[in-house]
């Protein structure tokens, strides 16, 4: 690796590592508004000649046209930084980005070809030569003096769908419209304010993602309509050249020539929407694997990500130049040494100008061993023990009990970078899955297994900063309980994300499984490219990595799947591409329930077993347990070729993803009837009493009693509203049960059958029958049924509500004898028979 340069010398990373492309070639790629921060390469000014010198170059352009200095602004306080304004942000990002060329164009660094992003676009014809500096800033102060007027009239977005159906979303809402196609997934809308955040108010109700950006302008939209006539006049006598280099147009979405960026390009530029996703697509067509973003922070990485994966199973490496509050000479620095260690094509004689001298070696016999540059604290900056255990795991802490912490680093787990939203990555669960077994190994000292693993909370990694989050797992060595936390820069307390528990892995390894016969019950055959599409089109995806599977056979609750895993898993007991693999090989069992929109999400593994490391080949067997709209159970075994049983993943869960589901359009019409037989309204009439509707349905209860036997409908005085006659011994109180007794039947009362009466409590509320409670138990109303005790609270009969006849179930032997001790029942236990909590006893 060449040494910095002296003027650049400095504090600098020990080693870079990344994963080498195919071809080397670059391609520049400029960003747009949105990457501008305050006090961006203010210390590139002063670290960097080189840099320097290219940014007094474009102020001497630019100053007779802004009346004021770009250097002087780069170099002011972020406090008095005037970023916000347009007119302002647009002249400072284009001197960056032509100092930031220039610091790479002396290290040896030339690009293939060139593209930007909107107002990126103005550097990227600059580098091209289809502008030169004088016209590049005669555009840019044109350009954004123009949209300067259009401040406060609107807001822009981000939304994660694709274009048509973003399109379609916008469409009920005046004024919004699609300003840039970022991705196949991620679109930029704008339009007037409200309006625009009625439209993302609808979009979070639904469940799709989107985010207000930090900017008080519409681009891309019908805001700049009336800048047209101005800006065309500002750049009339514009007369661009022949590009140097290839330039793929943003406004076409294809390669286009540098005498056509005239002044009615650069309206369509301002006006048009942004197709960033076609003029990537088309530099990758052309063969550019590296993709280099030129900007003060890299805001464009995952939608590069996003079409690269989309479009072609090379590897493409993206790589950025500065990045917001980092030290602008380190960002450069470590930028030069990624794109060499990704097999950059670069000029040499840069830094090497004289050539070596060739010398003849002696014949040796190569001892062929693995040689790694760098050590263990290359990747871990900690007090820890320094070596690095496992690739998730990190390196131990020293603690009473088994912990380790490490970093995220893409340079260790580069199979993690699977697309996402706003440049940030989704842990897979199949992860948790590998670390817990990882920590249950090295604190067991033997092969561990993993129960009751359950995910409280997503872990979301921004991939652009991917190394500020750390995670920890600590594992108790009493019960083997495991837990998993992260913390960032923005958070010191650690955020729990995972429990579960590992043992000893003890047993054997189940028999092997009979491919041929499984294969045998699954009839319908899904090829693997249709697979993955099936499932992008339900809005998950996956990158090269996780695309293992390459045939599933589906039958009636069970799938069959082949893989292929060829990225090297020495390190890991099973590698979670390939668990994951294997939990994508369920998706044929829930195919209509996803189709209809719903999504579900890994969210706990009862048991994981690795009984022996999996083949780079193999089959996948899933089992469906149970299914709920809620929630799908699989088991999961994955097999080696000959049906030995590798990994045991059982009672896999997945649950619905809230938000996630659509539900169709439905329009529900109520129609008014008449009831049929309604009795007439009672008006304005004196309201229906217990004893008016006793009398009205006497016939009635007289007809369910027995043949001989007459029912006490008036078994009280007081219901006849009469006093008894003189000399009439009063009658004995009827025995009437309650729900904190049974009653004994009476001598008014046939076989089967018990008195029951209303009961009022000691508030009044006659609606409230008694419940069971203390110093209720032996004692019935018969005994004393002016006090009926529920849960210790007086309560009354009702003289206005006679009892009526109860049909006792059979072989019912009621209590009448005197009160036994007192003992405990369970609650809601009522006469031999369990009710459930809160049964009101019906009268």
């Amino acid at each position: 690796m060449p040494a910095p340069r002296e003027e650049e010398r400095g504090d600098r990373a020990d080693a870079t590592a990344s994963q080498a492309v195919a071809r080397g070639r670059i391609a520049f790629v400029f960003s747009g508004n949105g990457s501008q921060w305050p006090g961006m390469a203010a210390d590139l000014l002063t670290g960097s000649a080189a840099f320097r010198a290219a940014v007094e170059e474009v102020d001497a352009a630019l100053a007779p046209r802004l009346g004021w200095s770009v250097t002087d602004e780069l170099s002011a306080p972020a406090e008095r930084s005037r970023l916000a304004l347009t007119e302002v942000a647009q002249p400072l990002l284009f001197a960056v980005q032509v100092g930031l060329v220039r610091m790479l164009r002396d290290q040896g660094v030339v690009p293939h070809g060139v593209f930007g992003h909107s107002v990126g676009e103005v550097a990227a014809a600059f580098v091209a030569g289809a502008l030169d500096l004088d016209q590049a800033a005669h555009v840019i102060v044109a350009r954004s003096r123009t949209q300067a007027a259009t401040a406060g009239t609107g807001r822009m977005a981000a939304v994660a769908l694709p274009v048509y159906e973003a399109a379609k979303e916008a469409a009920v809402f005046p004024g919004v419209e699609v300003a840039a196609v970022n991705s196949g997934q991620d679109v930029t809308v704008a339009g007037p304010t409200d309006i625009l955040r009625a439209f993302l108010a609808e979009l979070t109700r639904k469940g799709v993602t989107c985010k207000e950006l930090d900017l008080d302008y519409a681009f891309h939209s019908a805001v700049m309509d009336p800048i047209e006539c101005p800006l065309r006049q500002e750049l009339s006598q514009l007369r661009p050249g022949t590009a140097r280099l290839p330039l793929y147009s943003a406004v076409t979405g294809d390669r286009i020539e540098g005498p056509a960026l005239d002044a009615s390009y650069w309206w369509r530029n301002v006006r048009e929407p942004v197709l960033f996703a076609g003029a990537t697509e088309k530099a990758l067509e052309d063969g550019a694997d590296i993709l280099v973003e030129i900007g003060p922070h890299p805001v464009l990485r995952a939608y590069l990500h996003r079409v690269a994966r989309s479009r072609t199973r090379d590897t493409v490496a993206v790589t950025p130049t500065l990045r917001r509050d980092a030290s602008g000479p380190e960002a450069v620095d470590h930028a030069m040494t990624t794109l060499m260690a990704q097999g950059a094509e670069v000029e040499w004689s840069v830094h090497f100008p004289r050539q070596g001298r060739v010398a003849d070696l002696p014949a040796y016999p190569w001892q062929r061993e693995r040689h790694w540059n760098g050590t263990p604290q290359t990747w871990l900056r900690t007090s820890g023990s320094g070596h690095l255990d496992h690739p998730l795991l990190g390196e131990r802490l020293p603690s009473p009990v088994p912990t380790w912490q490490g970093a995220i680093e893409p340079a260790l787990t580069p199979w993690l970078d699977t697309p996402g939203f706003a440049g940030s990555v989704v842990v897979p669960a199949t992860a948790y899955v590998e670390m817990a077994l990882a920590a249950g190994r090295l604190t067991l000292d033997g092969p561990a297994e993993v129960d009751c693993l359950e995910i409280t909370r997503p872990l979301v990694v921004p991939w652009a900063d991917a190394g500020s989050v750390r995670v920890q797992l600590a594992v108790t060595p009493d019960d083997g309980v495991v837990s998993i936390t992260s913390t960032d820069a923005r958070t010191a307390r650690p955020r729990a994300h995972v429990r579960a528990r590992v043992r000893a892995l003890l047993g054997r390894a189940p028999s092997d499984i009979d491919l041929a016969a499984v294969r045998a019950r699954c009839p319908r055959v899904v090829d693997g490219a249709e697979h993955y599409d099936a499932v992008d089109r339900a809005g998950l995806q996956y990158g090269p990595a996780f695309q293992v599977l390459r045939e599933l056979r589906v039958g009636d609750g069970e799938v069959v799947a082949t893989y292929r895993h060829e990225a090297p898993s020495e390190e890991y007991e099973a590698h979670p591409a390939l668990l994951d693999g294997a939990l994508q090989a369920g998706a044929p069992l829930i195919r209509a329930a996803v189709a209809g929109g719903t999504v579900y999400l890994p969210a706990a593994v009862g048991s994981a077993r690795v009984w022996r490391t999996p083949a780079s080949r193999g089959s996948v067997h899933v089992r469906r347990r149970s299914f709920t709209t809620a929630e799908t159970c699989w088991d999961i075994v994955v097999t080696d070729e000959e049906g030995r049983v590798c990994v045991e993943l059982l009672r896999c869960r997945l649950r619905r993803l809230a938000g996630a589901h659509r539900t169709a359009l439905t329009v529900h019409h109520t129609t008014m009837r008449a009831a049929p037989g309604a009795p007439p309204w009672p008006g304005d009439g004196p309201p229906v009493t217990p004893r008016d509707i006793l009398a009205a349905t006497a016939d009635r209860i007289a007809a369910c009693a027995p043949t001989g036997t007459t029912p006490a409908t008036s078994a009280s005085p007081s219901s006849s509203g009469k006093p008894p006659p003189t000399g009439t011994p009063p009658p004995s109180p009827p025995s009437y049960p309650t729900t904190a007794s049974r009653s004994a039947p009476t001598t008014s009362s046939p076989p089967g059958w018990t008195h029951a009466r209303a009961v009022r409590r000691g508030d009044g509320r006659g609606d409230d029958p008694p419940r069971p409670g203390r110093g209720s138990r032996g004692r019935t109303a018969a005994a004393d049924p002016a006090r009926v005790r529920g849960q210790g609270t007086p309560a009354r009969a009702d003289p206005g509500v006679p009892p009526v006849l109860r049909r006792e179930p059979a072989g019912h032997q009621p209590y009448a004898g005197p009160p036994g001790p007192r003992r405990r029942r369970p609650h809601g236990f009522h006469g031999g028979r369990r009710e459930p909590r809160g049964h009101r006893a019906a009268l």
